[in-house]
């Protein structure tokens, strides 16, 4: 049920505070935001991590995740505040 946009502009990532390439923002279908940070334990790297656990527990439990992920990725634009707001 994902619909896929290609945010040319950065419009969405602005909107949602996405500053780096590997920022998950979860939401649920009432508009509660369940989960934002990142899903993996450090930049190229797969499986298993705290990310990953925290948003299955906010998707499958509908409940807001506390957790906060580290995000591993590249800028998704210029500026003083990339990188240091999703930490």
């Amino acid at each position: 049920g994902a619909e896929i946009l290609y945010d040319s502009e950065g419009r969405e990532a602005l909107r949602f505070g996405a500053h780096t390439s590997g920022c998950v923002v979860a939401y649920s279908a009432d508009g509660r935001r369940l989960f934002f940070g990142g899903l993996t334990r450090a930049r190229g790297h797969a499986g298993d991590s705290a990310g990953s656990a925290a948003i299955r527990r906010a998707l499958t439990r509908d409940a807001p995740s506390e957790a906060r992920p580290p995000v591993f990725g590249c800028p998704l634009r210029d500026g003083p505040d990339v990188a240091s707001s999703e930490r």
